[in-house]
């Protein structure tokens, strides 16, 4: 008899929690659907049953079968029937065979199948491995025995040797090493006619598990060896040879692996095993059961999972009431609206109100169920009502920001709504549901919408306002100095600038829109030359600001010395600077050095103030003289006035009727002169 173990523990616990008032005392199964070979097996009444049972197939084929199970209650109910494929193998051994037939690939290559007669010796006989490259390989094959079917997939590592089927010279010797320890060598002597060798041959006893390299090489009876061949290998733990034993049972609800329980359970091979197992403090619902069996050396089965749902005992809760109410409309239940409850009482009347605005006129349905302490959820309840209509306009258009011209799609998202009617704020209209308007030229446009229901003839009108933004071009005149720096508006800065130039500057506006400058700068150079007459000299540039200064004396201003023509009274190196249109320059060095020495007095021949003077202008001499004639000049040389002073040393001058600027004061007696330059305020 070949035992197959069927767990159905889970499917119990599902008749538990379903059918919390009765007991489970049996169940029927049966094989491959044949609901008449049905066998019946009672059990000692419970409210759950784990079933671990020895299930007789002696009477089935070998291959795939079915078997199928059920329990059922004290009331002779049923629950679901559970359906199991297994697949039944073969227990005929080697030893009871005398005629064989093989079948066998290599590397997983099934579709290159090689079948050949087998009499169960000299199983390395009948591989033939003459396509296959040097190296380690895995070895597939199955065994029939007449006409029975074929044995399960076995599979072997093995090693095909170097060197071709015609050689003359036969390989005798494996010499083979691992992980590159070429000191330990392991020698395995080998008959000529082998063509492959089982790995099973090869001593791996002193390596440890895990991941290893292993390199070979072969000698042929004149001493001769072939190349090394090396492959990665795993080595996996050695198992023990005793037949393993159930001696636990793990399971855990839920994702809860990590609470696990398990219960240790006395070594067999086969059990029937009925734990109790307390679900109290699990929530109402549905829950998920996983569990699987733990061997004598600590490795377990690979995990079972099955659904169940824990349902509440009517009368066991004499403090439930109803906490929280759930809404939803048209079945629509990803949009569900919740309510709390606050109310104790176990029975109320429940009034919500609820915003249906924004749902079209028309029939509907309201779906509602209501929670209570335990979380959980009364069937849920639909009413269908009939929304009346209540127009709402709503409507959406492409873009927030245009520029120069726009092509606009408006959308409609009005509630109710049969006819419609756009206003585009621009002297045309639409009566489509969705609409595509084209603005020619910018500007600041109220669209409106109004949504007309046609039965009621109620309406409703929206108003949005769409802004198309211009793009800008502007003209820039500006002027700069002669070989000097300007920034345009977009930022660049241009040094040394020597000619007037446009520069174009593209940039964008605040609403993203193009805006273009287009900068014309003049360069403005101011002439610096002047002309020399003697003690005069004169500036070229007309209309503009001077300053002449002393260059020899630390480009020192001369007081009053403002105009554009300046009459030199003392040697020296003069020059001028020009302020004109918010420019500055200095002209070239002009050197004065024939103004006469005797055209001056001493400093201690007399004494002038103020200067410089708004009205009276003092001179006073250090003794009297008889005749003393007075010459007043302009700055630029042209006689203003003259007069005569009889016997006096002191000069009296009123220029109180003359315009501000700077004169040149003549006095001459007895044969000596001198020039004075005043200042007029």
């Amino acid at each position: 008899m070949k035992p197959i173990f069927v767990f159905l523990g889970s499917l119990l616990l599902l008749m538990l929690f379903q059918l919390a008032s009765a007991q489970i005392v049996g169940y029927e199964y049966w094989f491959n659907y044949n609901l008449n070979s049905k066998e019946t097996i009672l059990l000692t009444p419970s409210n759950n049953q784990i079933i671990l049972s020895d299930i007789n197939t002696d009477n089935l084929d070998f291959g795939m079968n079915t078997l199928t199970i059920r329990t059922f209650d004290q009331n002779n109910n049923y629950s679901a029937p559970i359906i199991h494929p297994f697949l039944k193998q073969s227990n005929i051994t080697l030893s009871q065979i005398d005629s064989f037939s093989l079948r066998y690939w290599f590397d997983n290559q099934i579709n290159n199948t090689t079948s050949s007669s087998f009499n169960g010796n000299l199983f390395n006989d009948n591989i033939y491995a003459q396509n296959i490259s040097p190296g380690i390989h895995l070895l597939t094959f199955q065994i029939k025995h007449q006409n029975t079917l074929f044995s399960a997939p076995i599979n072997e590592y093995v090693l095909v040797k170097i060197g071709s089927t015609n050689d003359t010279s036969s390989i005798v010797t494996l010499e083979y090493w691992f992980d590159n320890d070429i000191n330990n060598i392991h020698v395995l002597q080998l008959n000529g006619n082998q063509n492959i060798i089982f790995i099973d041959s090869l001593l791996t006893f002193d390596i440890n598990a895990g991941l290893h390299s292993i390199n070979l090489r072969f000698l042929d009876q004149s001493n001769q060896y072939s190349s090394v061949v090396s492959q990665f290998f795993y080595k996996i733990p050695e198992q023990e040879n005793d037949t393993p034993q159930i001696v636990g049972f793990e399971y855990w609800i839920d994702q809860m692996s990590d609470s696990a329980t398990l219960i240790p359970i006395a070594p067999s091979q086969s059990l029937v095993f009925t734990p109790t197992i307390n679900l109290s403090t699990l929530s109402m619902g549905m829950h998920q059961f996983h569990y699987r069996f733990m061997d004598h050396s600590g490795l377990y089965s690979a995990p079972l999972t099955h659904l169940f749902a824990k349902s509440f005992i009517a009368g066991s809760d004499t403090n439930n009431h109803l906490i929280e109410a759930v809404i939803w409309l048209d079945n629509d239940i990803s949009n569900q609206q919740t309510f709390p409850i606050t109310s104790l009482d176990s029975f109320i009347i429940y009034n919500q109100s609820l915003d249906l605005s924004s749902i079209f006129k028309g029939s509907h349905s309201l779906t509602y169920q209501f929670k209570d302490v335990r979380n959980i959820y009364s069937t849920p309840i639909t009413d269908t009502f009939v929304k009346i209509s209540f127009p709402i306009s709503s409507f959406t258009y492409s873009q927030s920001s245009f520029c120069d011209t726009a092509t606009i799609l408006f959308t409609n998202q009005s509630i109710d709504g049969d006819l419609f009617f756009w206003d585009f704020g621009d002297g045309t209209a639409d009566s489509t549901e969705h609409s595509i308007h084209f603005y020619n030229q910018p500007g600041n446009y109220t669209v409106s919408l109004t949504v007309l229901d046609t039965i009621t003839l109620q309406d409703s009108t929206l108003y949005q306002t769409v802004s198309i933004f211009p793009s800008t071009f502007d003209l820039i005149f500006d002027t700069v100095c002669y070989r000097e720096s300007y920034t345009f508006p977009d930022g660049t800065l241009v040094t040394d600038i020597e000619n007037s130039t446009i520069y174009t500057s593209y940039l964008f506006t605040s609403n993203g829109c193009n805006a273009v400058y287009e900068t014309h700068l003049e360069v403005f150079k101011i002439d610096t030359a002047v002309v020399q007459n003697g003690l005069q000299l004169i500036s070229h540039q007309d209309n503009a600001t001077y300053q002449w200064i002393r260059r020899d004396l630390n480009n020192e201003p001369i007081l009053g010395a403002v105009n554009q023509e300046f009459y030199a009274v003392e040697n020296g190196i003069y020059a001028v600077v020009i302020y004109k249109n918010n420019c500055v320059d200095t002209s070239s060095n002009f050197t004065i050095d024939n103004v006469k020495i005797e055209d001056h007095f001493y400093l201690s021949n007399f004494i002038s103030y103020p200067n410089p003077t708004f009205d009276i202008f003092n001179v006073v001499f250090d003794k009297h003289f008889l005749n003393i004639i007075v010459t007043l000049y302009s700055f630029d040389g042209k006689l203003i006035t003259n007069k005569g002073f009889l016997n006096t040393n002191k000069l009296t001058i009123n220029l109180s009727s003359y315009q501000n600027g700077l004169y040149f004061l003549k006095v001459s007696t007895e044969n000596v002169s001198a020039t004075i330059p005043i200042v007029k305020l």
